[in-house]
């Protein structure tokens, strides 16, 4: 029941020095939404986007622990992307769209994350942010089986992922919506797109092993 969606983030490598334990391979974390699609979908993930970027941009204010790249990876980033995507879920007090972790484990390669997602309680979509070493944010849309007649994912930029749900009723929406419509797409413009070649073995895997209500 709801629509379904999962936002994941693949986080990079922990180092603090040679042989410390607490040393981490990248990293990934998979967030569920009972009710996200459409216009949505794109307004919360900006917004966590813009957040972590924000944060990044200013991680010097938290002190000596965070002076580089390295050591805001390893004492902060991991910890602010969660308390900035409990944050963009609250709409205003009384409305919010929450977000429960569904995945938490060691980034192993694309095509494991593209099985791991394949197995999520999803029907309308995914959205991936994989943070650089070097702190950039590099992003894709993944459709969901429910919106796709042929039942196939396909890669979607932020404009093709909103045709699934708006592009018949392009005619009757408000000039008004349209310029929100455009102002969120533009807002993507700021981040790169993921690697292809990477995007594609993760929705290859997520196709090949699609759930039993997915084949046609």
């Amino acid at each position: 029941m709801g629509q379904r969606f999962q936002t994941a983030f693949i986080l990079p490598p922990v180092f603090m020095n040679q042989d410390n334990p607490n040393n981490r391979k990248g990293k990934v974390l998979i967030f569920h939404n009972q009710w996200l699609y459409g216009f949505m979908a794109l307004k919360i993930n900006l917004a966590i986007m813009k957040r972590l970027n924000r944060a990044i941009k200013t991680r010097k204010e938290n002190g000596s622990f965070s002076e580089s790249k390295q050591d805001y990876i390893n004492h902060f980033l991991e910890r602010d992307l969660k308390n900035i995507v409990d944050f963009c879920a609250l709409e205003n007090l009384h409305n919010e769209r929450p977000f429960s972790i569904s995945g938490d484990y060691e980034f192993k390669d694309y095509a494991e994350l593209g099985r791991d997602l394949s197995r999520q309680d999803n029907n309308n979509g995914f959205f991936i942010c994989e943070i650089t070493k070097d702190l950039k944010l590099k992003y894709t849309f993944i459709s969901g089986f429910e919106d796709e007649k042929d039942k196939i994912l396909k890669v979607k930029n932020p404009k093709q992922y909103l045709d699934l749900f708006y592009a018949d009723k392009m005619k009757e929406i408000s000039k008004k919506d349209k310029l929100f419509f455009q102002k969120l797409i533009n807002g993507f413009l700021k981040f790169e797109g993921m690697n292809l070649f990477q995007v594609k073995q993760i929705k290859d895997q997520i196709n090949k092993n699609k759930p039993r209500y997915a084949h046609n």
